[in-house]
């Protein structure tokens, strides 16, 4: 059987394209927000802006679910600060001014599913652990002895340090175990 080495986080790169996608989504949906603004008595604008970012903080904790508790948890709430605090920059960007009354309220939201978040987040991986080693990201399909780095159940394609394993143990077929310890 090949040793399992257990996964520790995801690449620099990839954390940091993820911080930046949700940061840009957050200024984006912020200042289209703040156009579409309209005088009436109901803010409809507000409602479907919350309804996104809720919809992205769930996107966010899918996104980590995968990790080691540690870094999914730190990853999860810094991806829901940056969403939720540059859709309120942006709002301010075409605004002119911070306004206090969302500052408070998106503060509050933030906080809230930064709550939910990481109490749903350590549910899920407590109850749905992720398996870490030779399986794939997508669907879970056992990886070893493949001659490929696409799996071949799902057809996404995988890279030795998202799998945390070595090349070795990856080439390695099924069933055939380093016996030099019994030897």
């Amino acid at each position: 059987m090949p040793r399992i080495v257990r996964l520790e986080k995801k690449s620099t790169r990839w954390r940091t394209n993820w911080f930046i996608v949700f940061a840009i989504t957050g200024l984006v949906s912020g200042a289209i927000s703040r156009n579409a603004r309209d005088s009436g008595p109901i803010h409809y604008e507000a409602i479907v802006s919350w309804a996104f970012l809720m919809v992205m903080s769930f996107v966010a904790m899918r996104l980590n679910r995968r990790q080691p508790r540690h870094s999914a948890l730190i990853d999860f709430n810094l991806q829901a600060f940056f969403l939720w605090f540059a859709f309120l920059a942006g709002w301010s960007v075409v605004n002119e001014s911070i306004w206090e009354d969302i500052l408070l309220v998106l503060g509050a939201w933030w906080l809230g599913v930064a709550l939910v978040g990481t109490l749903a987040l350590v549910l899920l991986q407590k109850f749905y652990p992720p398996k870490f080693g030779p399986y794939c990201p997508g669907c879970g399909y056992y990886l070893v002895g493949l001659s490929q780095q696409i799996c071949p159940e799902c057809g996404r394609g995988f890279s030795i340090e998202e799998l945390g394993i070595s090349e070795e143990d990856l080439s390695q077929l099924p069933g055939a175990a380093d016996n030099s310890a019994h030897d």
